[in-house]
């Protein structure tokens, strides 16, 4: 209790960071998503969540979500901030595997405008998918929501979801982007013209030594990732397998018995008796929570990094600037004078040679309202917010 006091005087820059933005989350509806989604809605102030939900067995995306916050999952959130907490959260039909991943014009142009943080969740975890879906979903999907991405205004972070096992080969993998051995951009042309069988026949050539079609197709995710990292802000993150809750909001809390906790219930109730491993081996897990915390905490870290080197830039510049700012010259303009001398009324009025008469508070303010407008994308319907924050 005197530690969580004394924890008080810190601030909480993830926190800070997440104040009044806006989020777009796909996979919204799967074990990862849910508590994304749970965390956003409890622990941070966020504006708005977008959350991209497929079509399924007749059920609208409002309805799907409306499940979602129905879970146990989500008892604690209500308890503390009540039902209209839920009303950040805005389901959006859309799928990752589908062209211009099926968005509507109007939809796709208000997440251009407003989302600020992407956290691309969505993905087909099975290991034995057939090699087109896994493709279709995971690496397909990833490209199509990193082009949305890039058209994206206001954005600040791209957090892609891989999987530690995105590359088995290696023994020991390091947190850096590791190439795959193909081109993923060929891989998903080929979806358009080549059949389910064709793709059967290829997926022995293509996994080539990786154990199955998530990892293989995860991996190409990351390669998309990777080559935009140079023009747009992305990350990728890598968890191992994915444990029920640990700490929050509920302990033990699993989304389905489709997930490593039903294999622990099947060796619980003797369905399954015997497993081939190595007992002297050990296997990687984090919690579910663990993982999401981490997912916020290094999204909010690559802005505060950016603007920290964007600080850095500024401050460079400034001391290439000091050497001016600290001398003055006299600089003789006697030709400029002579030729306005020489200039008629008419090629005077329409030649700027002076800036004698410039009304500086007038200059300052067009220079200011272009800048707000047309370099930093700012709304005028912003400007009472940007006096408030002068005045802090």
């Amino acid at each position: 209790m005197v530690e969580k006091y004394q924890n008080e005087f810190y601030p909480d820059t993830i926190h800070d960071n997440f104040i009044q933005t806006t989020f777009l989350i796909t996979g919204g509806t799967g074990f990862l998503g849910m508590v994304i989604v749970e965390r956003l809605l409890r622990v941070f102030d966020v504006k708005k969540v977008y959350v991209l939900i497929r079509l399924k067995k007749d059920k609208s995306p409002e309805v799907r979500l409306a499940e979602v916050f129905a879970n146990p999952l989500f008892r604690k959130v209500r308890e503390l901030k009540g039902e209209e907490i839920f009303q950040k959260c805005v389901a959006i039909a859309g799928d990752a595997a589908e062209d211009n991943l099926g968005l509507s014009d109007e939809v796709r142009d208000a997440l251009k405008r407003e989302v600020e943080y992407v956290i691309h969740a969505a993905a087909t975890v099975r290991f034995d998918e057939p090699l087109r879906t896994a493709l279709l979903i995971n690496t397909k999907g990833t490209l199509l929501m990193l082009q949305l991405a890039k058209e994206m205004q206001k954005l600040k972070c791209f957090g892609y979801i891989s999987t530690t096992f995105c590359h088995p080969e290696e023994k020991v993998l390091e947190e850096k982007v590791y190439r795959s051995k193909h081109y993923p951009e060929r891989l998903i042309k080929m979806l358009d013209w080549l059949d389910d069988k064709t793709f059967g026949v290829m997926a022995k050539s293509c996994l080539d030594g990786v154990p199955n079609t998530y990892t293989f197709s995860k991996a190409l995710g990351e390669d998309l990732v990777a080559d935009v990292m140079d023009t747009m802000p992305a990350i990728i993150l890598r968890p191992s397998i994915v444990m029920p809750v640990w700490k929050e909001p509920l302990p033990g809390w699993s989304y389905n018995i489709a997930t490593p906790v039903g294999f622990v219930l099947a060796c619980g109730k003797g369905i399954v008796r015997t497993l081939c491993c190595n007992k002297d081996l050990y296997v990687d897990y984090t919690s579910v929570d663990a993982i999401a915390d981490a997912i916020f905490v290094f999204c909010a870290h690559s802005v505060i990094n950016s603007l920290w080197r964007t600080q850095m830039r500024i401050l460079n510049n400034m001391k290439v600037l000091q050497y001016y700012g600290e001398r003055e010259w006299i600089f003789i303009n006697q030709n400029l004078i002579n030729m306005r001398q020489l200039l008629n009324p008419r090629e005077s009025s329409q030649y700027v040679l002076s800036c004698t008469n410039v009304d500086l508070e007038d200059y300052v303010m067009n220079l200011i309202s272009y800048f707000r407008r047309y370099v930093l994308n700012e709304p005028v319907e912003n400007i009472p917010l940007a006096k408030r924050r002068m005045k802090m």
